[in-house]
């Protein structure tokens, strides 16, 4: 998940990332942001958990969509459909398509057909 956002985020250019606030709940954060363009202001929220005095995103939130609800949608659609086993080899497939392509594994929508 890391290097797939990592490389999305660095494709943004002539955008600015606008710094709003940050709410601290314990060992749990969120980070709030907008990124800016010419005409729009996207909000994302990075969620955030301490780990032995070191901070670590474990989710994003774009425009109140959390990726990892996403995945996780598209996971538990795929275990209905396939089983375990046919989660596995989904997770195997996006990493070699991945390695092979060097770019990020594609996302498919749960709620599409296959």
């Amino acid at each position: 998940l890391e290097e797939t956002y990592r490389t999305k985020i660095e494709a943004y250019t002539n955008q600015k990332v606008e710094y709003i606030g940050e709410t601290i709940n314990g060992k749990r954060a969120v980070v709030e942001t907008l990124i800016i363009t010419d005409n729009t202001e996207i909000p994302v929220n990075y969620k955030l958990k301490n780990n032995d005095g070191i901070w670590f995103a474990y989710d994003v939130v774009i425009e109140g969509i959390s990726l990892v609800s996403n995945y996780r949608s598209t996971f538990a659609a795929i275990v209905k459909n396939d089983g375990m086993d046919g989660l596995l080899n989904d997770i195997q497939l996006r990493i070699d398509k991945y390695k092979s392509s060097n770019e990020p594994a594609s996302y498919s929508d749960p709620t599409e057909d296959s």
